[in-house]
């Protein structure tokens, strides 16, 4: 028996036909060949019809907000990691308290690429119909990712007012946001509480101020999370669920996670990744 079964045989059922299959000298066990099936169908039932970008939206650090700055970051091989801003958190007391005793991997959570405090702070409600109080309850990820949903369908030339009540599908990939450390008043519960970093909301808030009618989700695989969320939209629109779709991603680097990534010996020791190098120590997270 291989250490994978209980994966592809989730079930004792499904555990017990196989080995059902095993003893009966049966060449398939009924479960992978209906999946495989299954799988072949909706290859054969999929539009492989020509897809396009046809908008794009960005927020990067080193103000990088168009496609054109971006070529220019990554012509020029412009480093835009650095140390964390004291806005956001300070090393140098985390070190002081003494959370850890293991100060040089502690101090990993000092580097990463960070969006200006501008991009993080102006959010503009009101284009969405969002309180200054909602909107000030929200995590900086719902709002980025409004802005920049907004953004690519302004670059995509569509008409913002025939938006509303259209077949376009909504796509999120982000991770659990909950730990950014937005302060919260336990004296003062507001009603914005329950909404201001839920997963499902950050696609659900796209959907209701646009008024898009189609398929609506956020993914959560971790580091995949945009490239799941994007293969999610061709899908759909493949099946024909929506016309067009919006994918869109946000990661914000917390000040709690930061330091878990560092103790655990994840990130690099100079805040720079080396991939595929013989000096490679760890990765470099970014926003």
């Amino acid at each position: 028996v291989t250490p994978s079964l209980v994966f592809s045989y989730p079930s004792v059922r499904d555990i017990i036909g196989y080995m059902t299959d095993l003893v009966h000298g049966v060449g398939g066990d009924g479960v992978s060949d209906c999946a495989s099936e299954a799988a072949r169908g909706v290859r054969e039932s999929a539009s492989d019809g020509d897809m396009a970008v046809v908008g794009v939206g960005m927020c990067l650090p080193g103000g990088v907000n168009d496609l054109d700055a971006m070529w220019e970051m990554l012509s020029g091989r412009v480093d835009m990691t650095g140390e964390a801003p004291l806005h956001r958190w300070d090393t140098d007391a985390e070190l002081c308290r003494g959370l850890s005793s293991d100060h040089k991997k502690l101090d990993r959570m000092r580097y990463g690429g960070f969006l200006s405090r501008s991009d993080m702070e102006s959010f503009d409600g009101s284009l969405f119909g969002i309180s200054e109080a909602e909107a000030k309850a929200m995590d900086p990820s719902q709002r980025l990712l409004l802005e920049m949903s907004y953004l690519a369908l302004a670059d995509s030339g569509r008409d913002m007012t025939q938006l509303k009540g259209s077949l376009t599908g909504v796509f999120v990939g982000m991770t659990d946001a909950s730990s950014l450390g937005i302060p919260v008043n336990e004296a003062y519960n507001s009603t914005f509480d329950c909404t201001k970093d839920s997963l499902s909301v950050a696609a659900g808030r796209i959907s209701y101020a646009l008024g898009l009618q189609g398929p609506c989700m956020s993914v959560d695989t971790a580091c995949s999370s945009a490239l799941v969320a994007l293969h999610t939209a061709r899908r759909s629109l493949q099946h024909g669920e929506c016309d067009s779709a919006v994918v869109t991603c946000s990661n914000i680097l917390s000040q709690r996670a930061s330091r878990m990534v560092a103790l655990a010996g994840m990130t690099s020791e100079d805040g720079k990744c080396h991939t595929f190098d013989e000096s490679a120590n760890g990765y470099s997270r970014g926003e």
